[in-house]
């Protein structure tokens, strides 16, 4: 899974240097060139579309998902077909009517439509020419279930535009920044969901423009770091399922709440031999159908076999593994996001250790 930064809000076209440089060394693997919104009467978006990309080479960064303008209309054209290119792929968003001020839905959003719109498109040239390009905005605006909208797509999407909004105002801020009463406007969960279901393994787009044109001129740089580790973190939650059916045999380390929503989602697809715990009164007991074992029993495993940490303290525990001499893959695994979920969690500081 690639991860790319958008243009638009963060690379002056002009003096292009300084900003593609920082995406390269933030970590991200390209710039999505977004002319789209693009406006300027000395520098038209040709020669915005060649500054950007002649500075992509020369820095080393990849640049071939590109968004040239485009007329707004409300039906699928051929303009709208040709102007979204993925390499040799061209892409096409969903997208939302703007009926005096209101977004409403129209053919670019019914999820169905498109879907079917794109097979008649490959089909008629004879080979997968067109893609899908989710924009997370468009869908949230729309109030469109994330999780069904995906899954009429499948293997289709290619691409997933990031980005957070109100609900109402087509806006581009950074992911899990736009929030009322302690929860999100976007529907993080069945995004992830849904992404994690069909195993996407395209291109992640992170778009946070508006973020990044209201930051101050000297803090806006700083914006790349943590918009690149938001979208490994998307990474790391979508890949969660594919990193599990990548290994035969597999051992949890943890015996709480994590591991207990691992058995109740995974556990029957993806058995595990065992589980450990650092807390040695646990040892021997059965937690969650497993039998808890001393973090001793991990240096008896077969090569192949993988340690899933089942504990926030990741790096911390990984860390022990390897200092007692560990060398089997270890991987994070995580409960926030998953197909469902116990609510009844254990309360350690209480003593609670029965599910």
């Amino acid at each position: 899974m690639k991860i790319y930064c958008s243009s638009w809000g963060m690379i002056n076209p002009r003096k292009p240097q300084k900003q593609i440089q920082m995406m390269k060394e933030a970590g991200f693997h390209g710039v999505f060139i977004d002319l789209e919104n693009y406006a300027d009467e000395t520098f038209s978006a040709d020669q915005a579309l060649s500054a950007i990309r002649n500075q992509c080479i020369k820095t080393g960064i990849a640049c071939d998902i590109v968004r040239k303008q485009s007329v707004k209309t409300q039906a699928v054209t051929a303009q709208k077909e040709n102007n979204f290119k993925m390499g040799a792929l061209s892409l096409i968003k969903n997208d939302a009517i703007d009926h005096n001020g209101h977004y409403i839905r129209g053919k670019c959003s019914d999820a169905v439509e498109l879907s079917r719109y794109i097979e008649n498109l490959n089909t008629s040239v004879g080979y997968e020419k067109y893609g899908f390009c989710l924009d997370i905005g468009i869908c949230n605006m729309l109030r469109q279930n994330m999780y069904d909208f995906i899954m009429n797509f499948g293997p289709k999407i290619k691409a997933v535009i990031l980005r957070d909004n109100d609900g109402y105002n087509d806006s581009a801020l950074l992911p899990y920044t736009s929030a009322e009463k302690g929860g999100p406007h976007t529907d993080w969960l069945n995004l992830i969901r849904g992404l994690r279901e069909i195993e996407f393994d395209g291109t992640l787009i992170m778009d946070f423009s508006r973020t990044a044109i209201t930051f101050p001129v000297l803090l806006r740089d700083s914006l790349l770091p943590m918009a690149h580790s938001i979208a490994e973190y998307f990474k790391w939650q979508i890949s969660m399922k594919a990193v599990l059916k990548k290994y035969n045999e597999r051992v949890l380390f943890g015996a709480g709440n994590m591991c207990r929503n691992y058995m109740k989602c995974y556990g029957e697809e993806f058995p595990p031999l065992f589980t450990c715990d650092n807390n040695e009164k646990r040892w021997g007991e059965r937690f969650a159908g497993l039998e808890v074992r001393p973090p001793e029993a991990l240096r008896e495993l077969p090569p192949d076999c993988a340690v899933f940490i089942c504990n926030i303290y990741y790096k911390e525990i990984e860390k022990q593994l390897r200092d007692m001499g560990v060398s089997n893959p270890v991987e994070y695994f995580n409960d926030e996001y998953m197909p469902s979920y116990y609510f009844d969690r254990l309360d350690y500081w209480e003593g609670e250790i029965n599910g």
